[in-house]
């Protein structure tokens, strides 16, 4: 057994041949928690670059930073780091430059893993691919006649979706989630009213067809609807797909009940009726739902989601499943014509090649990770995250979780180097742990990489965790042109001529200190224990 920060007899003749021998000088010490504290530096870190929102946003090919040539063997070291992950289960690294060249990759980068969450942000890049941040979905009230000198629809109302997943009711707005980006139901039955309907004569008709027939992706668990971790979908959904249903009687308090909803299409023409009565339309009909795509085509009001930009940032950082697996429907429908589960991954490889990424082995089942039968590699991810930065520049960071301020990130890497400069998304099922995205330093020198873990015991899955923020650590040093160092003490051997030592002869010192850097042969003990200084230039 050896300690963590003693080198092997194999690489003891390779340190004090090859190493610079220095002491340490003031200032040393701890690092402190690699999660939660700060790390000593000679000199102050790089000023964290705050992203700004705006436009979509070309990155600068002239803002690449040439790498460290050590930086490969401490991104190794990282890895060798954790053999209680990599002995157990699945580990897959990717790094790359801001130029897309390979910095680094562990065996099983190309490996397709389960991504959970991570797969969000391939989500995303094909939302914005096919609808753009500014785009929108539009769900439309349409019928079959104009509306009549007296304000009467001779037939049946449609409402026709394609998507929207923020339509809601007043509410879910109020009790259930007001943070969430939404577009209001009641706006369009107020719109309805505007247009100058009285009287329907018909029904009013829910109109899900769009996305094709099943709610439910292949790969889901059961228990994720009672979780309310999954959704049932449809191309016309309101309130996630919830049935909520509120008591709000004066005098007594209120009591919000929230149940999964087997049958969003009708719940929502349900609600719209309602509204549209709560407004003084008499609706002769009853409310149903088509069953096959409806042919009313007289636009008669309509309701517009918020723009894509809002909707990926709050999917992205809260990591919400039916934002996302609503979107990837949506964006499969406007860039192959099929809204369907089926069609799904056809559109994201459609949105992805759009930007250069190569999606070869890319399974999808879903948009937001939950499926079993999900498989990305880390190579890809890394890549989707570096075109994406490519594509819109800080636009894209700024819709991802931020280290130690945002989203999922918000408690992770607080008070490191890495705290505001870390953009990425999370990725967590009971046995993955995933994160990819991008650590930015000046400019836009950056760094991109992806880090998936599967088959993780639930013993020791925070250890995932621990190794991405290590990971996150390491690439915000080469940015910052430190060098993460500690000090070992190696042997002196005396020398076979040296003369035999007087009386009045100093002592021969029996060991020298070295200051070394991590290799996968001697990675050195955690980057947040005693031991690591970050040395940075003056």
């Amino acid at each position: 057994m050896r300690g963590p920060g003693r080198p092997r007899p194999a690489l003891l003749a390779g340190l004090l041949a090859g190493l610079v021998a220095a002491t340490l000088g003031a200032g040393s010490g701890s690092t402190g928690s690699a999660l939660a504290q700060p790390v000593p530096s000679d000199t102050p870190t790089a000023t964290p670059t705050t992203p700004e929102s705006a436009t979509p946003e070309a990155a600068t090919p002239e803002a690449a930073t040439p790498v460290p040539p050590r930086l490969a063997d401490e991104l190794a070291a990282v890895l060798a780091r954790f053999p209680d992950l990599t002995e157990a289960g699945r580990v897959a690294i990717a790094v790359q430059a801001a130029d897309g060249t390979s910095v680094w990759s562990s065996p099983d980068a190309a490996l397709g893993l389960l991504p959970a969450s991570t797969m969000k942000s391939l989500t995303a890049g094909s939302v914005l691919s096919t609808l753009g941040p500014t785009g929108t979905l539009t769900t439309t009230a349409t019928s079959a006649e104009p509306v009549g000198p007296d304000g009467t629809i001779s037939g049946a109302l449609v409402l026709r979706g394609v998507g929207d997943p923020t339509l809601t009711s007043d509410d879910y707005r109020r009790w259930v989630y007001p943070s969430r980006p939404s577009s209001a139901i009641e706006d369009l039955a107020d719109a309805v009213v505007a247009a100058g309907v009285r009287r329907i004569a018909g029904d009013v008709v829910g109109d899900g067809t769009a996305f094709g027939p099943g709610t439910s992706a292949a790969g889901w668990r059961a228990r994720y609807f009672a979780d309310f971790d999954a959704h049932h979908l449809s191309a016309l959904t309101i309130d996630t797909g919830r049935l909520v249903e509120v008591d709000d009687r004066p005098g007594r308090a209120v009591s919000v009940r929230i149940e999964q909803e087997p049958d969003p299409v009708l719940r929502t023409a349900v609600l719209f009726a309602r509204a549209l009565a709560e407004r003084g339309v008499v609706i002769d009909g009853r409310v149903r739902r088509a069953t096959a795509p409806t042919q009313a085509q007289n636009p008669v009001a309509a309701i517009d989601s918020p723009p894509m930009s809002e909707v990926l940032t709050f999917m992205l950082q809260e990591s919400d499943n039916h934002l996302a697996d609503s979107l990837v429907r949506a964006a499969a429908l406007e860039a192959v014509g099929d809204g369907s589960w089926e069609a799904a991954g056809d559109g994201v490889r459609a949105g992805l090649h759009d930007v250069g990424v190569d999606t070869t082995g890319f399974v999808l089942s879903d948009g937001s990770g939950l499926s079993r039968t999900n498989r990305v590699s880390a190579d890809l991810l890394a890549t989707n995250d570096w075109a994406q930065f490519e594509q819109w520049g800080r636009t894209w960071s700024t819709m991802l979780p931020v280290a130690g301020e945002a989203g999922t990130l918000e408690g992770r890497l607080i008070g490191t180097p890495a705290q505001g400069r870390v953009y990425a998304k999370t990725g967590t099922l009971d046995d993955v742990r995933g994160l990819a995205g991008h650590v930015l330093g000046e400019g836009d020198a950056r760094y991109h990489f992806a880090l998936l873990v599967n088959d993780v015991d639930p013993d020791i899955r925070y250890r995932a965790s621990v190794l991405g923020d290590e990971l996150a650590l390491v690439l915000t040093d080469a940015l910052d042109r430190c060098r993460r160092t500690r000090v070992v003490r190696v042997p002196v051997e005396p020398s076979p001529d040296a003369a035999a030592p007087t009386a009045t002869d100093a002592p021969t010192p029996e060991t020298e200190r070295l200051v070394v850097t991590a290799t996968a042969d001697d990675p050195g003990p955690p980057l947040g224990s005693d031991g690591w200084r970050r040395r940075c230039p003056r």
